[in-house]
């Protein structure tokens, strides 16, 4: 296939995304304002972990994919202010909106907000000197395509920083909410290590080979524990089922009997991680430094 031909392919992937999961992300946009604070508070170790790996140098252009609430852009933006240039993105308008208005919170200027599609970036090529990106290229319908494309849009030398869910094993706050679900019919789409699942790129090996053969020279691969808070059942029933889209759509729509079954195996499932003040349920995450070739 030409090069053209690629680009077109990926244009027309980034469509097919934009129809169908923009909309998703556009309605979960009140979820991620709501829940920024409990993100960026469980994410700091992630965050600071990027923030050190990429390096970002006085001068440079940094670009954020699927930033969400922008955390990990900002806290570079912080440390290096005004010295580095900024472009915070991601698929969704409304998501940027999140991003603009946390920014303005926090009194942080000179920041370049753009809706992209990772899968086809209206960028130049070797336009920036790094990309992080936190959680995000594993719920891409085609994460080697968005990292060809990162690859592109990086300098020669360009760094990429980014992380990933981890081990299903050791992330029991998402797979207790598959079997939560499945307890009353709910039939997923796709599974969680499915493409575009929150797993998909769990496996360390498969990663790596896929960032290798996306044009990157991977420099490390490194496991990074988190630890996700939850003040009762019906707190984690809100965070991690009852989320805009279809999932959560089935959720609300059941019925009482059904919904307490739920929260019944849910809190059973949850005690191992009891606490004093709820549960504290361990994650893990998969976190990858690159270099553009």
């Amino acid at each position: 296939m030409t090069l053209n031909g690629k680009r077109a392919r990926h244009s027309e992937l980034g469509r097919r995304q934009r129809q169908t999961g923009s909309d998703a992300w556009d309605a979960f946009a009140p979820t991620r304002d709501r829940h920024r604070d409990w993100t960026n508070a469980i994410a700091l170790p992630v965050t600071q972990w990027l923030v050190d790996a990429v390096a970002v140098q006085p001068g440079e252009t940094v670009l954020e994919l699927a930033a969400g609430a922008g955390d990990v852009g900002f806290a570079i933006h912080r440390r290096l202010r005004p010295a580095v240039r900024l472009i915070s993105s991601d698929v969704s308008p409304a998501v940027v909106e999140v991003a603009r208005r946390a920014a303005a919170e926090l009194g942080l200027n000179g920041i370049e907000f753009r809706m992209l599609d990772a899968l086809a970036l209206d960028m130049l090529s070797a336009s920036v000197d790094a990309v992080v990106c936190r959680w995000g290229f594993m719920l891409m319908e085609d994460p080697a395509a968005a990292l060809r494309e990162t690859a592109r849009v990086l300098r020669p030398g360009g760094r990429l920083a980014f992380s990933v869910w981890g081990d299903p094993a050791r992330n029991p706050w998402t797979t207790i909410d598959a079997e939560v679900c499945a307890h009353v019919g709910y039939e997923p789409e796709t599974t969680s290590t499915g493409p575009g699942g929150i797993l998909a790129l769990s496996d360390p090996d498969e990663l790596r080979a896929m960032v290798h053969a996306s044009g990157f020279v991977v420099r490390r691969v490194e496991k990074v524990p988190v630890i996700l808070p939850y003040s009762d059942v019906k707190d984690y029933i809100a965070h991690e089922i009852e989320q805009p889209g279809r999932r959560g759509d089935f959720f609300r729509g059941l019925a009482f009997g059904k919904r307490a079954q739920a929260s019944q195996l849910a809190s059973s499932l949850l005690e191992p991680y009891s606490a004093d003040l709820g549960y504290l349920v361990p994650g893990e995450t998969l976190n990858v430094l690159a270099a553009h070739n």
